[in-house]
């Protein structure tokens, strides 16, 4: 979660513009334990406790990766805007990938949420539609509309299943 009713504060205090680093999740941040760094003395790929490095080639993740996991007290009709990151720990670009993301029950998708500024439309989109989805790739951005045109990006409603456009997908 990125912000709630326009606001960076949780009802709790949470600031969604840092980024949240979860104990219990020693991946979220490229901190290791040292048998399983490389670069570390400690490194020992017999140990135990080694798991092999598999975040390196992740971005600077306190950096880029903002919000937090727990929005508060949420009420009916509160904006919740919300990121969804997907980093690869590849040595290459992720080819023929589809993200599927469905908007939950009794929620609803609030299209033109990057009308408010200069914002390059990603080519293949029809000129001046709402521009709703926000895609980074190497910390650049492209913007892409809901509808489904020519740009890669669609939005598909309650009910709607991807499948019937992707056959043999099964989101």
């Amino acid at each position: 979660i990125t912000t709630i009713n326009g606001d960076t504060t949780t009802a709790d205090g949470d600031d969604l513009t840092l980024y949240l680093n979860e104990a219990s999740n020693p991946y979220d941040d490229n901190t290791l334990p040292p048998v399983s760094d490389p670069s570390n003395a400690a490194y020992d790929p017999n140990d135990a406790a080694f798991d092999p490095l598999e975040t390196d080639q992740w971005p600077n993740i306190t950096a880029n990766l903002l919000g937090g996991i727990n929005g508060g007290n949420v009420m009916p009709n509160d904006e919740i805007e919300y990121t969804i990151y997907y980093l690869s720990a590849g040595d290459t670009d992720a080819q023929d990938v589809l993200i599927c993301d469905y908007v939950p029950e009794f929620t609803s998708f609030i299209p033109g949420a990057f009308n408010d500024g200069p914002h390059a439309q990603a080519p293949g989109g029809i000129t001046g539609a709402d521009l709703s989805v926000e895609v980074r790739q190497n910390g650049s951005p492209a913007y892409y509309t809901d509808a489904d045109d020519g740009d890669s990006a669609s939005y598909y409603g309650p009910g709607n299943d991807p499948a019937s456009d992707f056959p043999g997908i099964d989101c």
